[in-house]
């Protein structure tokens, strides 16, 4: 059905979201590296989980960035 309020493309969008994030909540062997202390570090997400990245690769949080590492 569709609708004049948007109400419906609304909807699609987010079911769209929600199923293509279902691939990305896989985990991965191995522990994320720990962050080197005293560092200042811009706070970019580059990654959700570890089925965004490549590989072996996890999505690690190093001090307040998320992004796709090698595990130790």
């Amino acid at each position: 059905l569709k609708r004049k309020d948007g109400i419906s493309l609304a909807l699609g969008v987010q079911l769209q979201e929600n199923l293509s994030s279902l691939g990305s909540s896989v985990g991965k062997a191995g522990v994320c590296p720990t962050p080197p202390p005293g560092r200042a570090i811009i706070c970019p997400v580059m990654c959700g989980s570890d089925g965004q990245c490549p590989g072996k690769q996890k999505c690690c949080n190093y001090g307040c960035l998320w992004h796709c590492m090698e595990p130790k």
